[in-house]
C-alpha cells in the first residue's frame, strides 16, 4: 500500500458515519487514492465530475477577482449525506462523503488536519 492510500486508510477511521473519500487529481479528475464503507460503492466516477465543479469554481472566483485558488472547500448537502471538497495544493483535492448524522464541523477539522500529512505524501 503507498503512503497516500495509507493516509487515507487512516483518515476514514475517524469518523462514524463514513461513506467514502478519496484525493483526487483535478486536472484529470483521475482518483490518486481512495476507500469507501461499502466495497461495492465507487466514487471514481463522481471525483471525475467534481473535478469538473471544482475547476468551474475557480473560474467564477477569478471573475469576482477574489483569487481562483482561494476556495478552502466546497460543501454538497443533500438529504442524506454531506460531500466535502477541500483543495490540496492547486492540483488535487480530497472528496469526504458522510452521514448527515455525522458531525460538519468535525469533518472540516479532520481534513485541515489531514492535509499536511497528505500533500506530502502526494509529493
Amino acid at each position: 500500500m503507498n503512503a497516500i492510500q495509507k493516509a487515507v486508510e487512516e483518515f476514514r477511521s475517524h469518523f462514524v458515519g463514513f461513506v467514502s473519500t478519496d484525493v483526487v487529481h483535478i486536472e484529470s479528475g483521475m482518483s490518486i487514492a481512495g476507500t469507501s464503507a461499502d466495497p461495492e460503492f465507487n466514487a471514481s466516477v463522481a471525483s471525475s465530475y467534481y473535478a469538473d465543479l471544482i475547476q468551474s469554481n475557480r473560474q467564477a472566483l477569478d471573475l469576482l477577482k477574489l483569487g481562483a485558488q482561494s476556495a478552502e472547500d466546497i460543501l454538497i448537502s443533500t438529504g442524506k449525506v454531506f460531500i466535502l471538497l477541500r483543495m490540496l495544493g492547486e492540483d488535487y483535492y480530497h472528496c469526504l462523503v458522510i452521514w448527515r448524522s455525522d458531525n460538519l464541523g468535525f469533518a472540516r477539522l479532520m481534513m485541515r488536519r489531514a492535509e499536511p500529512r497528505f500533500l506530502a505524501a502526494l509529493g
